[in-house]
């Protein structure tokens, strides 16, 4: 399918406290970018910024989760940003704020980055699909869409950019580095990975990014297969089509993949839920003030009685894990795939009058039998583990040297490009367009010919002489889905 391909949008379990405070947003505030990019910061007095400070302390007292009083805050602020005039910096302030937290998931935002972290899904760009955050100051690879540029290339959940084009990137923005990957359609981007004590470098080909978030297939006739990518807020609208064409058709048996969901909006995640489930308790978010505690129902009489399966792996995390959770615990369907990521925490996002803003923990969820999600993942109820093949080089076209021309020589040049990371495999087809000469042009610069995009007899022969030993997942959990409904 098609995904939605952004290289820029982190996707964790986001949402407002249950009642609204001032200077807060969230995914339903977002903002114009390049507008809001524009705007600059007023003017503020001393006292005017020793306010701001005090009232981002407070609230960050009041609310984070695990715990920690205003006076240790001002106390990381007094050590962090005061100059030897005296004068205090909100955005120094702020970010000294969320240093002190030691919350995995509290993070400053310039506000260029702030504007990116809260536009919504929309714009089209080109890019490799990649979804990335920051942890500890690295930006690492969050969510890879199928079907992506980067899942040509080999990239990888969890993998660190460490490099763009050969430009460092251990102290650029999220912005600065989405800016980086993002260029021509067809043009290759050079990625530097760490991966473990690995690096890794991968050549990726930009693609057109067209905005989806999730779809529905029709697999063996019968088993209506819904891919999600992330939790949007359009996300439940397009769970009322899937639904009515499961309906229109009387299909009993439903699969729904959150496999390397990131997550997203809470409140998509527990639309879609009360769309599934029949009335009764589905999950319970927990404050760190109780009075705050919040028991999610469903109200649904009518709740579809098709057969469900949900395929779940180590990198389902968030506002997934809440689907996952909620429809697992309450019996309506059965998770097959590996134990989840387990982040089952809630933060919120919050905007200074300067335009930068931060992100801190404040609460948790469960599940209606106070089961914790959080550092813990969820255990399928079906564990199975996908497998690694080599590729097999004799099921290549033959390129025909005499004739690279041919239809079969072509064929045979997209197969190893793809076999090489470097050609989406919905694109191997024989026909060359500008994705096939970015791939060539890749492939090129891999081999130190010149870039010229063009499949002549010296890159095609080297193509032919490759050596390709590479590895290739066979998606074992897919073929144990459709199984499971024999």
């Amino acid at each position: 399918m098609k995904k939605r391909l952004l290289a820029l949008i982190v996707a964790l379990l986001t949402l407002a406290l249950p009642s609204a405070a001032e200077n807060q947003t969230g995914p339903d505030a977002a903002t114009d970018g390049q507008e809001a990019a524009a705007n600059t910061a007023p003017a503020l007095t001393a006292s005017q910024q020793k306010n701001i400070i005090r009232e981002f302390a407070h609230t960050m007292s009041d609310n984070y989760y695990y715990g920690i009083n205003d006076q240790e805050l001002l106390y990381n602020v007094i050590c962090s940003t005061i100059d030897n005039g005296g004068v205090f910096d909100v955005d120094k302030a702020l970010k000294a704020m969320v240093n002190a937290l030691g919350d995995d998931y509290a993070e400053f935002y310039s506000p260029e980055d702030y504007v990116q972290q809260t536009q919504y899904f929309g714009a089209e760009h080109f890019g490799i699909g990649v979804v990335m955050t920051l942890e500890g100051g690295r930006a690492v690879i969050e969510t890879v869409y199928s079907d992506s540029a980067a899942e040509a290339a080999g990239i990888k959940v969890g993998d660190e950019i460490a490099a763009v084009d050969g430009a460092d990137t251990s102290d650029m923005s999220l912005t600065e580095i989405s800016g980086l990957i993002m260029g021509d359609e067809g043009s290759p981007v050079e990625i530097t990975l760490r991966r473990g004590e690995e690096t890794l470098n991968v050549i990726a080909v930009r693609q057109r990014i067209v905005e989806s978030h999730s779809s529905m297939n029709i697999l063996n006739g019968d088993i209506a297969y819904i891919d999600v990518d992330s939790f949007t807020r359009s996300l439940p609208e397009e769970f009322d089509a899937y639904l009515g064409e499961i309906a229109a058709k009387s299909i009993d048996k439903v699969i729904i993949d959150l496999r390397d969901n990131g997550g997203g909006e809470r409140n998509a995640a527990i639309e879609v839920a009360q769309k599934l489930i029949s009335a009764g308790l589905i999950c319970k978010f927990k404050y760190k003030d109780e009075s705050l505690n919040e028991d999610i129902y469903s109200e649904n009489l009518n709740a579809p009685r098709f057969k469900l399966l949900v395929l779940v792996n180590k990198n389902t995390a968030s506002a997934s894990e809440l689907l996952a959770m909620a429809l697992q615990s309450r019996g309506r369907a059965k998770l097959m795939g590996t134990e989840t990521y387990g982040k089952g925490s809630m933060q919120l996002m919050m905007q200074c009058v300067t335009g930068s803003g931060l992100k801190f923990t404040i609460g948790e969820f469960f599940s209606p039998n106070d089961e914790r999600v959080n550092t813990v993942g969820l255990t399928p109820d079906i564990e199975v583990e996908n497998r690694v093949e080599t590729v097999d080089e004799s099921q290549f076209a033959e390129i025909n040297l005499l004739n690279i021309d041919l239809p079969v020589s072509k064929l045979g040049v997209e197969q190893r490009l793809g076999a090489l990371g470097l050609l989406p495999e919905t694109y191997v087809d024989g026909i060359y367009d500008s994705l096939t000469g970015g791939a060539i042009k890749a492939f090129q610069q891999i081999c130190g010919m010149e870039p010229t995009g063009t499949a002549d007899f010296n890159t095609v022969l080297a193509l032919n002489d490759y050596e390709y030993n590479i590895t290739k997942v066979v998606d074992v959990q897919m073929e144990e889905a459709l199984k499971y409904f024999d």
